[in-house]
């Protein structure tokens, strides 16, 4: 918590209305997955002209049904950090760059990693709030946020699987199967008949 609010008092040194002369994009990536699993997002910053001081932002789910945040991993930034996945749909992240990792002129910045688990087969967004970057000559760097979309599908069951598998055997295997069950009903039927005779 502590390391929280250094940062938070690093940030609102700046005054609101500083902003670096070039808006940048803050993107979070897309990605496709399978109901149950856990995959890691990345968060990215287009350009750092200036370099990065630090920053402070807030993720956030669209679908806690189809998606849900479980934890935080940082990247860029080297320096105090703090991290709070407050509940299945949100999470806030803040940092102050004090080892100066993100130079003057970066380009596709990975900030962060959100790791998110997928739920059940659906589409949910993954989107930033309330964030705040500052450069290292103290102005805050002007954002234009690109949420992340995170397609989920169900996970195959044992059938599907075994459908799946028939279904995608060679030919000759189909027609080596069907001709042994052939053979198997033939003995069935020649036993059933001489039983019935003796009978």
């Amino acid at each position: 918590m502590k390391a929280l609010l250094l940062a938070i008092a690093f940030l609102a040194l700046v005054p609101q209305t500083a902003f670096s002369q070039e808006a940048q994009v803050l993107r979070i990536a897309s990605q496709n997955m399978v109901a149950g699993q856990t995959h890691a997002i990345g968060i990215i910053l287009d350009g750092a002209p200036d370099g990065l001081a630090g920053y402070g932002m807030k993720v956030t789910v669209s679908d806690q049904d189809v998606l849900e945040i479980v934890d935080v991993l940082y990247v860029g930034a080297e320096g105090i950090e703090e991290k709070t996945v407050k509940s299945a749909a949100e999470a806030t992240l803040a940092a102050i760059d004090s080892g100066t990792s993100v130079q003057k002129g970066a380009k596709n910045v990975l900030l962060a990693y959100v790791y998110v688990k997928a739920k059940q087969a659906g589409t949910a967004e993954l989107n930033v709030e309330g964030q705040r970057l500052d450069d290292d000559l103290g102005n805050q760097i002007e954002i234009a946020v690109a949420p992340g979309t995170i397609s989920v599908s169900a996970a195959p069951d044992a059938e599907a699987d075994a459908g799946s598998q028939i279904a995608g055997m060679p030919a000759e295997a189909v027609v080596i199967l069907a001709a042994a069950a052939l053979v198997i009903l033939i003995m069935l039927a020649v036993h059933w008949y001489r039983n019935r005779i003796t009978f």
